[in-house]
């Protein structure tokens, strides 16, 4: 069974979207960690088909889908897996999961050049801040 899925974006979060019609959520399992999702389960088979005057009913057409299901669904940035929620509604599954904020990247500092004499300087008058008073 092919698993289609919806990835989209919205207000700091990702929002994925499976159709699984006919599936209880306890048929399913998610897994979710900070760079993808997985949504696995079964879908169970139909009824079997109900007998009518004592002979079976003979199969023509059967295009439902059965049986296990597994998509995994890489994330285009790091999530917050603790903060993830999931709702079945309607055969539509729907997991939020709210992106991590990212630290500030590094930044280029630029060097300054200086001479030993302006550095000898600038070393005196920062021990001189720092020393402490004593006897006033």
């Amino acid at each position: 069974m092919f698993l289609q899925v919806d990835l989209c974006e919205a207000e700091g979060e990702f929002i994925v979207e499976a159709e699984l019609p006919g599936v209880s959520p306890e048929e399913i399992e998610l897994m979710v960690s900070t760079d993808r999702i997985c949504i696995s389960g079964c879908r169970a088979p139909a009824d079997r088909p109900r007998e009518t005057t004592g002979s079976p009913r003979q199969q023509h057409r059967r295009e439902r889908t059965r049986g296990r299901f597994m998509r995994e669904i890489p994330l285009p940035l790091p999530v917050l897996r603790e903060s993830a929620e999931a709702t079945l509604c309607d055969g539509v599954l729907t997991v939020r999961l709210v992106i991590r904020k990212q630290p500030a990247p590094a930044q280029r500092l630029p060097i300054k050049a200086v001479d030993r004499a302006d550095a000898a300087t600038r070393d005196r008058a920062a021990n001189t801040d720092r020393s402490v008073k004593v006897g006033s």
